[in-house]
């Protein structure tokens, strides 16, 4: 019964209808709307195993040479895309300094405008970068709550000032600023066949 349980949920959870795209390495001739049938032709005829991998109907076939450039960008087949990374400081009541969500060479201004989320609860959008250093600046909407202010104060007391040259202070430091750290998150969509490679968040 249990294991008819977990099938009959499996089942459930599976998706009604899934759409492919099938490229050959030479044009193939097919009507509109006609059966297709896949089949692992590499699996051994003998073997006791269903060779069918798949079968549908053909929505939409392409006839253009350049259908990489003039048809697939139509398909809106996306990659959602996640960083991660951590707020510095607060800068003021409505604006915190970000970092380790870009690598130091990423062009920041790709991403301003891009909606983000701490982990305390604020929404904030990158107003653009920082310095040199992959740092950046969020500007949080409704501004930063009073208890996320009381626990960025308290991590940049913690944090000892470190002279220069001084790694071993700097290297304290970081291990002191991650113990509790406010994280940043960003997500957002790429499809996968947009030349541009635009960022789009709903």
């Amino acid at each position: 019964e249990e294991n008819k349980e977990n099938g009959q949920v499996e089942e459930r959870q599976l998706p009604k209808q899934q759409w492919a795209l099938l490229e050959f390495e030479k044009p193939v001739t097919c009507p509109k709307f006609c059966l297709v049938i896949g089949s692992k032709l590499d699996t051994d005829i003998h073997a006791n195993t269903c060779r069918l991998a798949f079968h549908g109907i053909l929505l939409h076939g392409m006839e253009e040479k350049n259908y990489t450039e003039e048809s697939l960008p139509k398909l809106k087949v996306y990659k959602m895309k996640h960083k991660e990374g951590q707020v510095e400081r607060l800068s003021d009541d409505y604006s915190v300094i970000g970092r380790s969500l870009f690598k130091k060479e990423t062009n920041i201004q790709m991403f301003v405008g891009l909606k983000v989320k701490l982990s305390t609860g604020e929404e904030g959008v990158i107003e653009g970068g920082f310095g040199q250093s992959g740092k950046f600046k969020v500007r949080i909407l409704h501004g930063v709550k009073p208890e996320t202010k009381a626990l960025l104060t308290a991590i940049s007391k913690k944090k000892p000032k470190a002279g220069k040259g001084d790694s071993a202070k700097e290297d304290e430091s970081n291990k002191v600023d991650s113990a509790h750290p406010v994280h940043i998150t960003l997500l957002f969509k790429r499809y996968i066949f947009d030349s541009q490679k635009k960022m789009i968040q709903s």
